[in-house]
């Protein structure tokens, strides 16, 4: 990160890569350079050692931002017994910082995606564990990595995309370094945008009424963007635009 962790303030989210083996096949936990790299919230679920700054939130200027380390539903390499544990209380734990949510919009960021868009992916199991919850709770967006491929969905609820009036979740894959994968057709028709072999970066820009999200590559170009906007008189989103 160099000279940059001084001067930007990082949110990061464990993934597949920053994982510590304890032995040649398991894996317990990030390696501790990951930690030592951060200075992270630890109002994770308070008894698993293993999620300590993995598992956190941030209230920022009416969001609340919440990461996962998505190893534990996704990393098959991760030890089952630990695995079901730590799954468990992590989700729990995001249940209550769901629940307990004083901020207007919510944004949740984890590793593994939702919906692939990337190589011959499928997480069923994170799948099946978190949508249920974003759906409950009416999470505005997700933000994704892992599978070197940009793809972003329609506003989605029960997995099927959400008319522009009632809520519903946006989950966005993004990709920042060179190394590309091929395109993945899975859930295409969950997707209002799909680029293959661009790297990507987003600026969200949220007020009160809107969050707006807007994906460049990096030659500065605008490749996507959309815009969500708060129904009066409640915290239902709507679909603005998009395109």
């Amino acid at each position: 990160m160099g000279f940059f962790a001084a001067i930007c303030p990082s949110l990061p989210a464990p993934g597949n890569h920053d994982m510590h083996r304890f032995d040649s096949e398991t894996v317990q936990s990030v390696s501790q350079q990951y930690r030592l790299q951060f200075a992270l919230p630890r109002n994770g679920p308070s008894h698993i050692e293993a999620l300590l700054e993995e598992s956190y939130y941030v209230d920022y200027q009416g969001v609340r931002i919440i990461s996962l380390d998505s190893n534990v539903y996704a990393n098959d390499a991760y030890e089952q017994t630990n695995r079901d544990i730590i799954s468990k209380a992590q989700t729990e734990w995001l249940e209550t910082v769901l629940k307990n949510n004083p901020s207007r919009w919510t944004i949740v960021m984890h590793h593994h995606p939702i919906f692939s868009v990337g190589k011959d992916r499928d997480y069923a199991e994170l799948r099946d564990i978190l949508v249920p919850i974003y759906d409950r709770f009416e999470v505005d967006l997700v933000l994704q990595g892992h599978d070197h491929h940009y793809g972003r969905t329609h506003k989605i609820s029960g997995g099927k995309i959400a008319p522009a009036d009632q809520p519903g979740t946006v989950y966005a894959v993004s990709v920042s370094g060179p190394k590309m994968y091929s395109s993945n057709l899975k859930f295409a028709h969950l997707m209002a945008k799909t680029l293959g072999d661009k790297q990507m970066y987003q600026v969200i820009t949220v007020s009160n009424r809107s969050l707006l999200y807007q994906a460049f590559s990096i030659d500065g170009a605008l490749r996507d963007q959309f815009e969500l906007k708060k129904m009066r008189g409640g915290n239902h989103n709507s679909w603005s635009s998009h395109f």
